[in-house]
């Protein structure tokens, strides 16, 4: 692929000189782009457009082979997209989302008390529930939950985590008058530096400038 891209490039820029490739932007994915660049004397940019965990796990993928912890193929399920046509049909700030990552696992006990609890805030909520990882079986969910939604904390002595106090969490998350107000200012303030003349607006058109001259 390299040497294809060099061909590409040298091709294009023997023409018409007002078509001439004068700068690559990569991502980490084919920073090899960037090498090719250097190779024939043009502007490079290194650029990642996910979050910066996202990096890190990247580049710690040959690690995580070499441990033993994923193969080769790595452990991704395909994107669903199907909620998002329910989730703009909910009222703003409505909906609960439930995230326990992809390698968290349940027994049943705590997998119910998890559905009991969701189900007694009365709230629309979106969970994706993944098979168990080692075991690779499907969840049993109380009867008739399924049914009823159409498809919360105290810890005992035996540490399972119960509906009363799921339902007590979320509704105090939910209530807390300083995490909204928090929320709401991390939002305005994203929005401030994003729009025009915004800090950030101002950083990507600097950036634009510098890939043109």
């Amino acid at each position: 692929m390299p040497e294809k891209v060099e061909e590409l490039i040298e091709s294009i820029n023997s023409g018409s000189e007002s078509e001439n490739i004068t700068c690559v932007l990569a991502d980490q994915s084919i920073g090899w782009a960037l090498d090719v660049a250097e190779k024939i004397v043009i502007s490079r940019a290194a650029f990642c457009p996910a979050a910066a965990a996202m990096l890190v796990l990247g580049l710690s993928i040959p690690n995580l082979i070499d441990n033993g912890i994923t193969d080769k193929d790595g452990n991704f399920w395909p994107q669903d997209v199907t909620c998002l046509k329910w989730l703009d049909e909910q009222s703003p700030r409505s909906v609960i989302y439930v995230a326990f990552g992809s390698f968290t696992t349940f027994d049943t006990r705590q997998f119910q008390e998890l559905c009991l609890g969701l189900e007694l805030c009365n709230r629309p909520f979106l969970w994706v529930v993944q098979p168990d990882i080692k075991e690779g079986i499907k969840h049993a969910y109380p009867e008739g939950f399924e049914e009823r939604i159409g498809l919360g904390l105290e810890h005992d002595g035996s540490g399972i985590i119960t509906q009363g106090e799921i339902r007590s969490k979320i509704e105090q998350l939910l209530n807390d008058k300083y995490l909204k107000a928090r929320a709401t200012s991390l939002k305005e303030k994203i929005q401030i530096s994003t729009r025009e003349g915004g800090l950030s607006n101002k950083s990507l058109d600097d950036f634009i400038r510098w890939i043109k001259s």
